[in-house]
């Protein structure tokens, strides 16, 4: 409970009685087996790059009728399956990188969304003031007796927002693409086509506590980039991180 002595760093949200900015993760592993996690290109880039393996080993393609993005219609990608939504895989009920020992495998890597979770903005402006708040359907049993951390937690999110918000610029971009192929009695391309066409575009955003990405990368200057064109390219995951 925040006391005299431990008063929140930032403003509260209405009704909210803990102080998000001193939030700290009890490595329950419970959010990497109730929540399936979307991931952006991005995301998929650095685990690509952390794993050195293919996309098909970690990302499964839901179609929307699995999955509720209310109000996010636009993160669907165009496949020649359908429109798909990108998520870490599951195995045994729990994300693929989460360990008998409920670690997550690939925390350095780990998606933006893991990164921010269960916080958020209430506001993703930068008009103040700016409230941090917890998610209400988070069901989340973190402890909030941490130093207060509203900065971090701010910029984690803020760099989350962006790349968000660049991944669906490309997806959009991808999406014309798919219809103009339509209009010229074309199919749909596949998912390997999809994350060549994303490793060129996608802005490398780090989302490492507000650490400034490192710009556009090319296929044939990376390790994922020639994963990406490899030929032994599964269309689905079989298996998705702690905080």
């Amino acid at each position: 409970m925040t006391t005299a002595a431990t008063a929140p760093s930032v403003p509260l949200s209405p009704g909210e009685e803990r102080d998000p900015s001193r939030f700290r993760c009890t490595q329950c592993g419970d959010c990497c087996r109730l929540h399936r996690v979307p991931v952006t290109a991005a995301d998929i880039v650095r685990l690509m790059e952390a794993r050195l393996e293919l996309e098909a080993t970690f990302v499964e393609w839901l179609a929307p009728d699995e999955i509720d993005m209310t109000g996010e219609p636009e993160s669907f990608v165009v496949l020649r399956e359908g429109r798909r939504l990108p998520v870490l895989a599951f195995r045994h009920g729990a994300c693929r990188f989460l360990d008998e020992g409920r670690r997550c495998t690939v925390y350095a890597a780990r998606p933006a969304s893991c990164r921010t979770f269960p916080l958020e903005l209430e506001s993703a402006t930068d008009t103040p003031p700016r409230r941090l708040t917890v998610l209400q359907d988070a069901a989340c049993p973190g402890e909030f007796d941490a130093a207060p951390d509203a900065d971090g937690f701010c910029a984690r999110l803020d760099a989350r927002q962006r790349e968000l918000e660049e991944h669906v610029l490309l997806v959009m971009d991808w999406n014309r693409r798919q219809r103009r192929r339509g209009f010229a009695g074309k199919r749909p391309e596949t998912v390997e086509a999809f994350l060549r066409f994303a490793i060129s575009r996608s802005p490398r955003s780090a989302v490492h506590g507000g650490e400034q990405g490192r710009g556009p990368m090319e296929p044939a200057a990376t390790e994922c980039g020639r994963l990406a064109t490899g030929s032994t390219h599964r269309n689905a995951g079989n298996g998705p991180a702690e905080r």
